[in-house]
């Protein structure tokens, strides 16, 4: 599943893709879906991605500029549908993402695996749906 695709199942439960405030609600869908992992997959190593919300803006979309300082680094770096986030303080980054790859890697996903990155996050290719077993996106509704 790309990303377009996992906010059109959103939008068709009445909600939106969904960003992580900070590092408790990081921890919490890392855990709840490591955990359903687990249980349904004993025998597969690989990885779950969760598509969160985030798409880089258009003036950040060359190779490195989220990564390095500047008004794109980091989580600057995109334009956010959830309304709610205010600190986007859970984007856990691994290692030197967000990188925009060839300035192709424009949405952001939660890798979920059995190893050291579980739970960091990657800037992908939107579009892209090849390279972890089982997909996911994290919606949300407002609190009534």
């Amino acid at each position: 599943m790309d990303q377009p695709t996992a906010k059109s199942l959103c939008i068709n439960q009445k909600a939106s893709i969904s960003g992580l405030e900070n590092m408790n609600e990081t921890n919490y869908v890392k855990n709840s879906v490591y955990w359903e992992m687990v249980k349904n997959y004993t025998e597969y190593y690989g990885g779950w991605g969760i598509w969160i919300d985030g798409e880089k803006k258009y003036e950040c979309r060359a190779e490195n500029t989220t990564s390095l300082p500047g008004p794109c680094n980091g989580v600057n770096g995109f334009n956010f549908l959830d309304k709610t986030l205010q600190k986007k303080g859970g984007y856990d980054w691994d290692g030197r993402n967000p990188d925009g790859y060839r300035g192709y890697q424009n949405c952001i996903m939660m890798m979920i695996s059995r190893s050291y990155k579980n739970g960091k996050f990657d800037d992908l290719i939107c579009s892209d749906k090849q390279d972890f077993y089982k997909r996911g996106v994290l919606c949300g509704l407002l609190a009534k």
